[in-house]
């Protein structure tokens, strides 16, 4: 897996498409002095590529030195480091090392004349966090650096520790799962942090669990809450319809601490999660009552979360205040009408109530304000508002959101590989519960990464908690360059949610949109996949405007080819309803691509042949 998992890195790298000199403030570079212009200007020549640059220094034309962009718009600044010559990668290193004033041995300064060489982001500044960083891993260091500077992931040692897991000591993700259940469940005492982790664990690790284990985990979570006054799940199961909106609070509240002392309900964890004896639960809830109600539930949820609840609350008010309404309120309604937030308003609702939206939406369109208020006044809407305000209201709000992923997500069953809504909807949920987003009251439903520093202190910081932790820092190590408009993050899921032989790893980046996600048109996703009888692939897609490239990798392709080749025309029409264009599938040979060391003896600098292209400033 650690071999595949650098042929993977190599591809990507390999592969990316772009042959632009990309720049960043701060960072050295080995450049030749091609020809001087006025105003202390000289074409540069970075690579393969030239540049014309402002210089700081007096230098000689057809040498090479070692420098530093102190700029890069609106034009390129380049710092001279030092003006001595330099002839190779190693002089530039070397010449790294003394400006910086850094100690460095053979190998060290062989990794960073490498660095250089290719371009990546190295400055003065970092130099030292790299010569430390190097020293905590193997012979290996120097792949597991290429990824951080090449992403621009921060150079801490979480993060080195991260990146190190995932390329170089790749771990089964429900190896590592049951690993730390079993380690709870040797744990004599039982805290409320384990019992939710052990929660966590079952819902991530891709396999169904036995309702009676979810019962008591669902159990002793409300028995929490109730014990510190918390009402998260109590809210989430009334807006799922599971527990009548008649009942309140303290109603529940009291019922549950009574049942619970009544039936003297204790707990277990074992290596599977919760145990407790198979009682009746309060309310008449069952497994399969509660997850068709959750599944309802997150049906009704909009997306866009706050903001398309405060969006639809506007359109209720002025719907329900219609008469006398400003022209500012009217084109509020009328643009409403015509976005997506209306549109999955109107699809969450009943067909008949579905045809009454498009009315209103026509009546809004043309400024049919008194045919509109005479539709409204009817029975049928007041029937409409009730209904969008009942929508409204079982909107849930973000640690409900937590709680309805979670226990959506180990209510349902496995998804097969055809079911390819259900595979995406776990997708989603996997990603959902694995974040680190900061929450201001998650005291109920508090991140799995919490959970792990809490549970590993209890426990005395096992192993298996660390290599969880370090799991989940490589999935959600992310890139957000907002200057680029660019962003990039990896994924990680267990090769039970797929019925793969290995784990799924996954590798997005991408134009970023407002909202800072990656745009759907302009991106590039990566898969690696192990599948049952064609074993190792990996799959690059580009995606340009909509114009889709399809790249796969395969230790026969002359066995792959005749199977891509049946399947080409059905993914063509699939993508063409998506809104996309299949420009090409190549199958290609998975190789392994090392990227090699510097020597002593490497080539001067000087007999590169250019090929780049001029940009002038």
């Amino acid at each position: 897996m650690a071999e595949i998992n650098k042929v993977f890195q190599s591809i990507r790298v390999r592969e990316s498409g772009s042959s632009n000199l990309s720049l960043r403030d701060g960072q050295v570079v080995s450049g030749r002095i091609m020809k001087f212009f006025p105003d202390q200007k000289a074409m540069v020549r970075i690579g393969q590529q030239q540049v014309v640059a402002q210089l700081s220094a007096n230098l000689q034309a057809n040498q090479n030195y070692l420098m530093q962009v102190n700029q890069t718009s609106p034009y390129i600044h380049l710092q001279v480091v030092s003006e001595e010559v330099v002839r190779t990668p190693n002089d530039a290193a070397r010449a790294l090392l003394e400006a910086t004033g850094q100690q460095a041995g053979r190998q060290q300064q062989m990794m960073l004349a490498g660095f250089i060489r290719d371009q990546l982001p190295v400055t003065q500044q970092n130099v030292s966090n790299l010569l430390q960083l190097a020293q905590l891993g193997s012979d290996n260091s120097d792949t597991v650096l290429r990824e951080m500077l090449s992403r621009n992931f921060p150079l801490t040692e979480q993060t080195f520790r991260a990146v190190d897991q995932r390329i170089n000591q790749p771990m089964s993700f429900n190896q590592t799962v049951s690993q730390m259940q079993s380690q709870l469940a040797q744990n004599s005492s039982l805290t409320n942090e384990q019992a939710q982790l052990s929660l966590y664990l079952n819902a991530v690790n891709g396999r169904g669990q036995p309702n009676q284990q979810i019962m008591a985990h669902l159990t002793h979570q409300i028995l929490t809450e109730i014990g510190r006054g918390s009402d998260t799940t109590f809210q989430l199961l009334q807006k799922a319809g599971i527990v009548s909106s008649q009942v309140s609070y303290n109603q529940w509240a009291n019922t549950w601490s009574s049942w619970a002392q009544t039936n003297q309900v204790s707990f277990q964890l074992g290596t599977n999660g919760l145990q407790t004896q198979n009682f009746n639960l309060p309310f008449n809830m069952t497994s399969q009552g509660i997850q068709d109600g959750l599944a309802n539930l997150a049906n009704n949820q909009l997306t866009g979360g706050e903001r398309s609840q405060k969006l639809l609350s506007r359109f209720i008010n002025q719907l329900s205040s219609l008469q006398g309404g400003s022209a500012d309120r009217l084109n509020f309604m009328a643009n409403f009408s015509q976005s997506t937030v209306f549109n999955q308003v109107q699809n969450n609702l009943p067909p008949a109530q579905q045809q009454m939206m498009q009315q209103v939406a026509q009546m809004l369109q043309q400024n049919q304000v008194s045919s509109l208020q005479q539709l409204l006044s009817s029975e049928q809407g007041e029937q409409l508002v009730r209904n969008l305000t009942q929508l409204l209201s079982n909107q849930v709000d973000q640690q409900q959101f937590r709680a309805l992923n979670l226990w959506q997500s180990v209510l349902t069953q496995p998804a097969p590989s055809n079911n390819m809504a259900q595979v995406m909807q776990q997708l989603q949920s996997f990603m959902n519960l694995t974040q680190h987003e900061a929450m201001a009251r998650a005291q109920d439903y508090p991140t799995m990464q919490t959970l792990l520093t809490a549970t590993s202190s209890q426990l005395g910081n096992p192993e298996a908690f660390q290599q969880m932790n370090q799991m989940l820092q490589g999935i959600h190590l992310s890139l957000q360059d907002s200057s680029r408009e660019w962003m990039q993050f990896s994924a990680h899921f267990p090769k039970e949610m797929f019925g793969l032989n290995e784990d799924l790893w996954m590798d997005f980046e991408g134009q970023k949109q407002s909202d800072g996600s990656i745009h759907p048109k302009n991106c590039r996703v990566m898969f690696y996949l192990n599948l049952p009888n064609l074993n190792d692939m990996i799959i690059d897609m580009h995606v340009k405007y909509g114009d889709v490239s399809l790249s796969i990798f395969h230790e026969s392709p002359q066995v792959l080819s005749p199977l891509v080749d049946n399947m080409k025309s059905m993914l063509n029409i699939n993508l063409d309803q998506k809104g996309y264009d299949l420009q090409s599938i190549d199958v290609k040979p998975l190789k392994e691509e090392v990227v090699e060391s510097i020597s002593n003896n490497e080539v001067d600098q000087t007999q590169l042949s250019y090929k780049g292209v001029d940009f002038r400033v």
